[in-house]
């Protein structure tokens, strides 16, 4: 796909120039984009022979974020920005993802001012949000997939906005194992647990996408255990 920004008029500034290739076609009668399959744009322009279709839409449709850089050219780029986190698995909220010694699947989430926590951790019942912030609430549930009785162990877990700022989890609410938040109790081959991420958000924050680490340290047996971390970046829209 090749992209070119038309100074011709300036109704037109920051508009894509989009050609035909594989997976990309422009409906002519409609002046519609289609990607893949998918209406991206009705916006379509036709002049001198070259069809336009805002970037904005063209981002949209291919999960990027626009961004003007400082010498005035626009970049499209991934989620998160350049250091955008390259997940293993991505699915949205309601499948289960399945890394072959571990399910996880994220079920509900919403926000409170106020959490009460299920497993009380040393001491601490319940969260309660800061003045001008909100608690985020993420739901899952995690169900060992292997053949024995195996931990769960999560690595970094964090949350991605729709403006492409993230926030880091503040707790974990899940039957634990120790001294940590993080090491599940242990878990029969086929069983259940279910859990609540906990995150603290300003008011304006808008949740995107889950993005959650199944650490190395995670229980698996000898013949599915992954080489290295099992990143899962979940929709939640």
């Amino acid at each position: 796909m090749k992209v070119r920004i038309s100074l011709e008029r300036k109704k037109l500034i920051a508009l894509l120039a989009v050609g035909l290739v594989s997976g990309i076609a422009i409906a002519q009668v409609t002046r519609s984009l289609i990607i893949n399959g998918k209406v991206a744009s009705t916006d379509v322009r036709v002049i001198n022979g070259r069809s336009y279709a805002p970037i904005a839409d063209i981002a949209k449709a291919l999960d990027l974020t626009v961004a003007l850089r400082p010498d005035g050219s626009i970049e499209m780029s991934k989620q998160g920005g350049s250091g955008a986190i390259d997940a293993k698995l991505t699915g949205k909220m309601g499948d289960w993802l399945f890394d072959g010694g571990w399910r996880v699947k994220i079920s509900k989430v919403y926000s409170s001012k106020e959490f009460k926590l299920v497993n009380p951790f040393f001491g601490a019942t319940s969260y309660t949000a800061k003045e001008g912030k909100r608690l985020i609430l993420v739901d899952y549930q995690l169900r060992n997939g292997n053949k024995k009785m195996r931990r769960f162990h999560f690595g970094d877990v964090s949350l991605a906005g729709d403006s492409g700022t993230s926030e880091s989890v503040e707790q974990n609410d899940f039957p634990f194992s120790g001294g940590t938040a993080w090491r599940s109790k242990d878990i029969l081959p086929g069983s259940e647990i279910k859990g609540t991420l906990i995150f603290s958000t300003s008011e304006e924050f808008k949740e995107k996408d889950l993005i959650l680490t199944i650490a190395s340290s995670a229980g698996y047996d000898d013949a599915v255990k992954p080489q290295e971390e099992t990143v899962l970046r979940i929709s939640l829209n």
